[in-house]
């Protein structure tokens, strides 16, 4: 593939792919089955090209290993050195396990001081992607958009603008919490976690309820968008009441 002669990942593709025949059904069927002497042999550019990127894969793997061992004996050392250092104050690491996390709904100060509100509404959500150029990571799904024009912005307005989309809370959170349910102090689910904002990032080492927040999604509007957005009012009411 060398011969291709160009360092541009677009037209490279283009090369690999345009006289490749392992598109079609029954080629492909054809090579599962084949002996690896075929694989060797093939002069097809999408096999030949496979061909000469494995021994950069198995090597990238092997240097992951080695990288993935050296920082998980590097956080044992970490760890250790906290027990030490804490005794029995230590802060409980419950990562990856099963556990309850208590907390409360609450806004902070991000970085520059600006006070950042405990939730965001419907409204807020439209009138942020507006703002972005409704593109990227940024761009509104093409449903809501076309949900929000068929019901007319009279009934969005009285109806949905205020409804609270995403919560934040002060529960201490991290990697595998996502999904959880966010409950109550009469155990009724009222969000769903999705993830953590900038400040709580370091909450694997060390947690500020000053700033690290949990996010969650209010599960009004999750209810919501599956009635009226994806016509699954059926399921809705399934959840609710039971039946």
């Amino acid at each position: 593939m060398k011969r291709a002669g160009t360092s541009n990942p677009r037209a490279l593709a283009r090369a690999v792919a345009g006289a490749s025949k392992v598109s079609g059904v029954d080629i492909r069927k054809a090579l599962l089955d084949a002996a690896p002497a075929v694989f060797e042999q093939s002069t097809d550019p999408a096999v030949v090209f496979a061909r000469d990127l494995l021994p950069t894969i198995r090597e990238r793997r092997a240097r992951t290993r080695v990288l993935n061992e050296t920082l998980f004996q590097h956080r044992s050392k970490f760890a250790r050195g906290l027990a030490e250092w804490k005794g029995n104050t230590l802060y409980p690491d419950a990562n990856f396990t099963l556990r309850v996390t208590y907390g409360k709904v609450a806004g902070y100060r991000d970085r520059s001081g600006k006070p950042v509100p405990f939730t965001t509404t419907f409204s807020d959500m439209f009138a942020l992607a507006q703002a972005r150029g409704n593109s990227g990571e940024f761009e509104m799904p093409a449903s809501l958009r076309t949900w929000r024009q068929t019901i007319g912005e009279s009934t969005f307005n009285q109806r949905f603008a205020n409804l609270q989309v995403n919560f934040v809370s002060t529960n201490d959170i991290t990697g595998g919490n996502s999904g959880s349910a966010t409950l109550n102090q009469r155990l009724e689910i009222v969000g769903l976690i999705f993830d953590s904002n900038e400040e709580a990032m370091a909450s694997d080492w060390a947690y500020s309820e000053a700033a690290g927040r949990a996010l969650s999604t209010d599960i009004r509007f999750a209810l919501t968008i599956a009635r009226e957005v994806h016509g699954a009012g059926w399921i809705v009411d399934e959840l609710i009441t039971g039946k």
